[in-house]
């Protein structure tokens, strides 16, 4: 639920059943997830689930989602819009009681040349993007016409785990994600766009910023994107999250990162908004100069970092953290912290840090 509309329903019900919760409240994330690179076999939904894995942060990419110009459906498998890859990766999820933590991403072609362009620079690329996030709402958010229709024929007798919160873009402060230099005030207009889309079919849908890299190579850094986006006039309205991707050599840097989230939050007199780790992690190899730890040190590395967001978690307000990442890669366009950032190899067998996750989880 954005926080506007919290705000209101709170009077309401603060005045009639005193001592009751917001939805709001109700909506908190499962503590412990990961973040997919891949598509998942059904062994992996199942190591998931034994390891404790709350959430999985997957793209939720309109280019992949849309492929010709039209009004995206929410009913439909296929269409205008094809939820054909989705539907069985989120209704995989669910029959193990894993939520999906969709981040929305990228223009298509017939919106931009460049994926990575956002969709706001026109009245059509607004409508198309307004239009893809709400069909996405209809169709997976609670009573959406995925868990009504074709759920219970994928998965018969197996609970629906509808999905409630949803992240907008990944990482605009950095030129890669945000075609071509980061504007704050631009990413303000695609939260509003999405924010209004989202709570338009689901007014508790919880809304979590983009995640944000510490200091990127090329773009804004952590602390003056968040100064910036407050900048915007009732912009506090729209989110309920703001979330941070906190990658250092060590945890000094990491809780450093934190701070600066909650130091830029408390001066803009936002003391509502949670906070979201929804990338964080070390490799098991030594190939990053910096995140690189081999697998004992990765293992290692959560185990701390893990303890450390416990600890913390009354204090900074923290409501998720998401390890990046759930399994290694090989191939071309992936950085070399990816590629054995995950808890399981390329051959789906769990690393020392799985166990590491595990213990932490249950």
């Amino acid at each position: 639920m954005t926080k506007l509309r919290a705000t209101l329903l709170l009077a309401v019900l603060i005045a009639a059943f005193a001592g009751i919760a917001s939805p709001a409240q109700a909506a908190k994330p499962p503590f412990y997830g990961v973040v997919t690179q891949l598509p998942l076999s059904d062994h992996e939904d199942e190591m998931m689930s034994q390891a404790g894995v709350g959430t999985l942060r997957v793209q939720l990419g309109w280019p992949l989602v849309q492929l010709q110009e039209g009004r995206c459906q929410a009913g439909a498998q296929t269409g205008v819009c094809d939820w054909t890859a989705y539907d069985q990766l989120i209704g995989g999820l669910a029959t193990r009681g894993i939520e999906t933590f969709p981040y929305l991403l990228n223009s298509p072609s017939f919106i931009a040349k460049d994926p990575d362009t956002p969709p706001v620079r026109s009245k059509r690329a607004r409508e198309a993007w307004s239009q893809f996030a709400e069909a996405a709402a209809k169709r997976y958010g609670p009573g959406g016409t995925y868990w009504q229709s074709l759920y219970p024929i994928q998965f018969p007798l197996a609970d629906p785990v509808p999905i409630r919160h949803w992240q907008i873009w990944n990482e605009p402060s950095a030129q890669p994600f945000w075609d071509p230099k980061p504007k704050t005030r631009e990413y303000a207009k695609l939260v509003k766009l999405t924010s209004k889309a989202i709570t338009s079919v689901d007014e508790d849908a919880y809304i979590v910023l983009a995640g944000l890299f510490g200091t990127p190579t090329v773009g804004i850094d952590q602390p003056d994107f968040i100064r910036g986006l407050y900048k915007v006039p009732k912009i506090e309205r729209y989110f309920d999250a703001v979330a941070i991707h906190p990658y250092g050599p060590d945890l000094d840097r990491v809780e450093f990162q934190v701070d600066w989230a909650l130091d830029e939050m408390r001066r803009a007199g936002d003391r509502k908004a949670d906070l979201w780790i929804s990338e964080i992690g070390w490799a098991s190899d030594r190939v990053h100069n910096q995140l690189g730890v081999g697998r004992k040190g990765q293992a290692k590395m959560l185990t701390k970092s893990f303890r450390l967001f416990k600890k913390k978690r009354k204090k900074w307000n923290l409501v998720a953290v998401n390890w990046y990442a759930w399994q290694d890669v090989d191939g071309e366009g992936f950085c070399d912290f990816c590629r054995r950032s995950g808890l399981i190899n390329v051959n789906e067998e769990p690393k020392p840090s799985y166990d590491a996750f595990r213990d932490a989880a249950n």
